[in-house]
């Protein structure tokens, strides 16, 4: 939202897979719902900035060439960019209920080889 306010000539999209975004937001701005591991819902070559973070507990490690070749897909060619933020470290819970066939452990434990 606050890109949406800063730069109230561009439109702001913002995916989740949760439903958890305010409704009161911008006219330039919107959120949807959506599984970026399922393809990312835009059309080729349309994006000015695809800015992604904290995924990588939620994508595999299988998965991630597919999810950055999608980035390149709905990138505006020669001009469209794209920014990664992500955490590191190791999953813990309290009760030791993070499974040990979790996306997370894969993605912590090695490193992510992107062609």
């Amino acid at each position: 939202m606050e890109v949406a306010y800063q730069f109230e000539e561009a439109q702001v999209i913002g995916i989740d897979l949760s439903p958890i975004q305010p409704t009161d937001v911008p006219e330039n701005c919107e959120f949807r719902v959506h599984d970026l591991t399922e393809g990312l819902d835009f059309d080729d070559g349309s994006v000015d900035l695809l800015h992604s973070r904290c995924v990588m507990g939620g994508v595999r490690q299988d998965q991630w060439n597919s999810y950055v070749d999608e980035i390149y897909r709905v990138l505006k060619p020669g001009q469209g960019w794209a920014q990664a933020g992500e955490l590191t470290g190791f999953p813990m819970c309290n009760d030791g209920s993070v499974p040990e066939d979790a996306p997370i452990w894969e993605v912590s434990l090695t490193k992510i080889a992107i062609n």
